[in-house]
């Protein structure tokens, strides 16, 4: 029935003026195909896949979409605790996240020295939006860059 799909109304809400019109007058979607923009916007997000860089002078943490790491100086619960030796650093520092959506969080946990974002001081416990390019300061020295890469995925 492929005339059927041309009087339902698009995914935008507009119904079609005619029941042999192909596109939606609004948004210009095919409504033979079916699609209402919303969900070829959400296909084309599923193809992306983000990931985080955190680059310090010793390495570099990795996260993909939906990961979050502590890192901090105590190996227990911090994967790269030895890429934070300095004693300025909290054994329990700070928290990054990245979200399945690419938007980048990090949370200071109360640590004694701070974590600053391009040089202002985050506020204890409370989740700060990051992105691409800013700079990362742990209690006195600790420097890293945060970098968000978008990947295409395959197929």
């Amino acid at each position: 029935m492929a005339g059927a799909a041309a009087h339902e109304p698009c995914g935008c809400g507009t119904a079609p003026a005619l029941p042999d019109q192909l596109v939606c007058r609004t948004c210009l979607t095919p409504l033979a195909l079916g699609r209402p923009p919303r969900t070829i916007l959400a296909t084309r997000r599923a193809r992306i896949a983000h990931r985080l860089e955190i680059v310090f002078d010793g390495g570099t943490v990795e996260l993909a979409a939906g990961e979050e790491v502590e890192l901090g100086r105590d190996p227990a619960t911090s994967p790269y605790a030895h890429l934070l030796t300095d004693d300025t650093v909290s054994h329990r520092h700070l928290v990054v996240a990245l979200r399945t959506d690419g938007s980048a969080w990090v949370t200071d946990l109360g640590s004694t020295n701070h974590t600053y974002v391009n040089g202002v001081r985050l506020t204890p416990r409370t989740p700060s939006p990051v992105r691409s390019g800013d700079r990362l300061r742990l209690a006195m020295d600790i420097r890293a860059g945060l970098r968000i890469v978008d990947h295409g995925a395959s197929g």
